[in-house]
């Protein structure tokens, strides 16, 4: 299936003002389906069909070649020039300007020998609309562009807004005409995501939003692009996107920069806490090391002082010790870990049994 290419809107703008200040006016309007000529204007002006016989135009527009570009022709498009296509097939149709106009059932091929006064009503119908849409796409804050996959899966630019050089580095027509440039500029480790996701795009229809980073080498650095597009297919099995590139890589640099600072606070975190129950670790250590000496010190002191006492004063000397071994325990309990609290309150008790003073200091 031959393919043809759509024209931007600034190219038939661009071909419409010439023809508008040209000497000549010949305008042919032909169904392109039966090949029958519909109407003949000069001048903006209606004449009769016998007047013009066309017979040698359209024999040549019945040979195979031309009437498969017509048959192939996107017929969604309003307005397609096939000039080109037809000219490579046959020479003759150099000193025309043949547009494909309409939609569907409705189209119309437009055959300009030079449509001075038809190119000044187009370009009058274009003004309005075309103006606004030019300068709502001049000053959108990105690239709008349109991209084509062909059956064959290869992916090209149709369009691409002026906002291109500046985004990518290159001119539209370097990357119209050179798709591989656009793909040389996209990183190596984030191409196969790039084709992965412009394949899923194409295969279901669905939205395509990728984003990954492109290698400027003018300017020595990398920039992260979001490609966000609408696809549809086309009737020659073709597949369309329209969409808009943008800059995204101060917004994904912040983000990067936050997502490294809260690893550096997690890191600390943990830094801090691994730190502290050390450091807990290591008094509980120290308190345990010296209640186990006082504690075996304070056992032969009242053993000695018990045996010199009388019986009615042992009762009150050992409430006494009693109280102030438990205050001693308790704060000793507060400062020192879980691991060494539990062990070291057992050593106590079986203490406390043997000397004949029952305490329990677990439940406390």
């Amino acid at each position: 299936m031959l393919s043809l290419p759509l024209s931007p809107l600034s190219e038939i703008r661009k071909y419409l003002e010439s023809a508008a200040l040209s000497s000549l006016d010949d305008a042919y309007l032909i169904d392109p389906l039966r090949l029958n000529l519909l109407a003949v204007l000069v001048d903006g002006q209606e004449y009769e069909r016998d007047a013009y016989p066309l017979d040698e135009l359209l024999q040549a527009l019945a040979q195979p070649q031309a009437r498969k570009v017509l048959d192939t022709a996107p017929v969604d498009w309003p307005l397609i020039d096939i000039s080109h296509a037809l000219q490579e097939i046959n020479g003759y149709f150099a000193e025309f300007r043949l547009l494909l106009v309409g939609r569907g059932e409705e189209r119309a091929l437009l055959i300009v020998r030079d449509s001075r006064a038809f190119s000044r009503h187009i370009l009058h119908v274009l003004q309005d609309g075309g103006s606004k849409l030019s300068a709502l796409i001049s000053n959108t804050p990105g690239v709008v562009y349109q991209a084509r996959m062909n059956r064959d899966g290869v992916v090209g630019f149709l369009y691409l807004s002026d906002a291109c050089k500046p985004l990518l580095g290159e001119e539209a027509d370097t990357l119209i005409s050179k798709p591989d440039v656009f793909l040389s500029l996209i990183d190596e480790d984030d191409r196969l995501a790039y084709e992965k996701n412009i394949r899923q795009s194409a295969q279901n229809l669905s939205v395509l939003n990728w984003t990954g980073r492109f290698w400027m080498k003018e300017w020595q650095d990398i920039k992260w692009i979001n490609l966000r597009a609408s696809p549809r297919r086309m009737p020659d099995d073709t597949v369309l996107w329209e969409g808009i590139m943008t800059n995204i890589t101060q917004s994904r640099r912040e983000q990067l920069a936050i997502r490294q600072s809260h690893q550096k606070l997690a890191r600390l975190s943990a830094q801090m806490a691994q730190i502290k129950e050390k450091e807990r670790l290591r008094i509980a250590q120290e308190i345990h090391d010296d209640l186990g000496g006082n504690l075996t010190a304070i056992r032969l002191g009242l053993s000695s002082i018990i045996k010199r006492l009388d019986p009615s004063n042992e009762s009150l000397l050992a409430k006494r010790a009693n109280s102030n071994l438990s205050s001693m325990i308790l704060l000793s309990l507060r400062i020192a870990s879980p691991a060494i609290c539990v062990p070291m309150c057992w050593s106590l008790e079986l203490w406390l049994r043997w000397n004949g003073r029952p305490h329990s200091l677990l439940k406390k």
